[in-house]
């Protein structure tokens, strides 16, 4: 049999509704493409099968005396050179490592649900707000479903559309804040805008240029967050990303290092709930829709990581019936707190205490933490920092800096007086900040404004379409994505950028 057959035969896992499953997999039934010989496990008498896959015992819990014994019938793959682990926890496969990532998280004693509910969002990709609808999407109509169902939708908006915002459209985003956002979908959105060998410059210039298209954007949910083009950017992006003053990137892990293999990122990333780039800048875990949506869903929660789902207009052709199925999917996996991304990365830190003590481990710049009561000081530690950076902590209103300090990757232990379930808000200047205004920008050219004109024509007749002729237009969308996640993974070391 080929590698190709091989790799489009998809098993059904099935996991168990025992409760010593986490609740992101606890009961599912989900499908991979991963073809690996297993072993035959041998069940006694008490065992629990938490898993199947096509129907064969895949793992088994035994009980020996006071101790318990989990036996996996798929060994871990090894890593190679430059791989991250996210590569082997994904749609494509996941059974084989989700028992020994249970069984570490069992070990440590991590909760089974975290003190923080877990934040979720939607992510539409290419609006442009001229008009009150874009394709299939009604901005009004989309902002009323989302408050009825209790969901956030953040708008991908290209910059180069950032010119004019219809001023119904303008009025609707700033009546359900709670619902609607906008953040920087790239800058002309040309393939490999920022995927593709740059200069520095380059890379500033373009980064910078969009930023000041959306400087006279004056919706009160808008944020200054990237997502890139196509998904991905080079990693000598993330230093200008950083300095130009963009509060996160949008990023899927696997996507990222495949474009990136070389920079030797650490094999843990993308699989922590607390992720950053080595500049400080804050990372957003982010899921494409695809058929596999439920388990890309299932494997985030896990991870204790955020929910961002990127879509596009077109993927609701036949209604908003898939936004409220979204929604129930994420709502089940436990306290769900639909938001924005801003708010999203200001909460990207991690948690641990020892005694009255609180240590903070940021993964943004600005991060706003509400501490326990018991709390009477406060160790803030960074993992970017390579030398001693400014930091400030100030009080819940925000107003004042309490503390202003110069400090290196951890403080020495800050004493904090604060009233009960108060909030910490805590900021990490950028150490060589770029204005915006101050970088030239690029050279004009007339394709990117051809492009856009056919982008939004294109998508503006959509509904025009005969539904048939749009559920096949879907169809092989997916299956580009497919075939692109599956040549990410087959590249592994020898990738080498398009």
């Amino acid at each position: 049999m080929s590698t190709d057959s091989k790799e489009n035969v998809r098993a059904t896992v099935q996991f168990a509704g025992d409760a010593c499953i986490d609740p992101s997999f606890r009961g599912c039934c989900f499908y991979e493409s991963d073809s690996t010989q297993a072993a035959v496990l041998l069940r006694q008498d008490g065992d629990i099968v938490l898993s199947e896959k096509n129907g064969t015992p895949l793992w088994l819990r035994r009980k020996q005396g006071s101790s318990v014994l989990d036996l996996v019938a798929v060994r871990p793959k090894p890593l190679a050179t430059n791989e991250i682990l996210r590569e082997h926890f994904s749609t494509h496969s996941f059974s084989h490592l989700l028992p020994l990532l249970h069984f570490m998280r069992e070990v440590a004693g991590q909760p089974e649900t975290p003190a923080v509910p877990r934040q979720a969002c939607i992510v539409i990709d290419d609006p442009s707000l001229y008009f009150t609808s874009y394709g299939f999407i009604n901005f009004k109509k989309l902002a009323e479903h989302a408050k009825q169902h209790g969901y956030h939708v953040a708008i991908a908006t290209i910059a180069i559309d950032a010119w004019k915002i219809n001023s119904r459209v303008a009025a609707i985003f700033n009546d359900y804040p709670d619902n609607l956002s906008l953040i920087i979908h790239g800058n002309n959105h040309l393939w490999q805008e920022l995927s593709a060998d740059r200069s520095v410059s380059w890379l500033r210039a373009i980064l910078a240029q969009a930023l000041q298209r959306f400087k006279g954007c004056r919706l009160q949910n808008y944020a200054p967050i990237l997502e890139a083009p196509y998904g991905t950017f080079v990693a000598e992006a993330t230093e200008q990303i950083s300095q130009l003053g963009y509060a996160a990137a949008l990023c899927t892990p696997s996507q990222f290092i495949g474009l990136n293999r070389q920079s030797a990122f650490p094999a843990a990333f993308g699989s922590g709930s607390t992720d950053v780039f080595p500049d400080g800048l804050c990372t957003i875990p982010r899921l494409v829709m695809s058929e596999d949506w439920r388990l890309e869903i299932a494997i985030a929660a896990f991870l204790r990581q955020p929910i961002v789902l990127a879509c596009h207009h077109q993927d609701f052709f036949e209604g908003m019936g898939l936004l409220a199925e979204f929604t129930a999917a994420i709502n089940r996996l436990g306290p769900i707190h639909w938001c924005s991304l801003r708010e999203i990365a200001k909460a990207n830190y991690s948690l641990r205490k020892e005694n009255t003590t609180l240590y903070i481990t940021l993964g943004s710049r600005n991060v706003e933490c509400r501490l326990p009561p018991d709390v009477n000081a406060v160790v803030i530690e960074r993992p970017w920092v390579k030398q001693q950076e400014r930091l400030i902590l100030m009080d819940e209103s925000g107003t004042n800096a309490t503390i202003d300090i110069l400090s290196g990757v951890a403080t020495e232990p800050l004493t904090w007086k604060h009233k009960e379930r108060s909030v910490l808000r805590i900021e990490s200047p950028v150490l060589a900040a770029v204005h915006p205004d101050t970088v030239e920008p690029p050279a004009r050219r007339l394709w990117p404004v051809v492009r856009k004109v056919l982008q939004e024509a294109r998508d503006r007749l959509y509904p025009l379409l005969p539904v048939t002729l749009i559920s096949y237009l879907q169809n092989r969308k997916t299956q580009r994505y497919e075939s692109t996640a599956q040549s990410s993974r087959i590249a592994k070391g020898s990738y080498a950028r398009p």
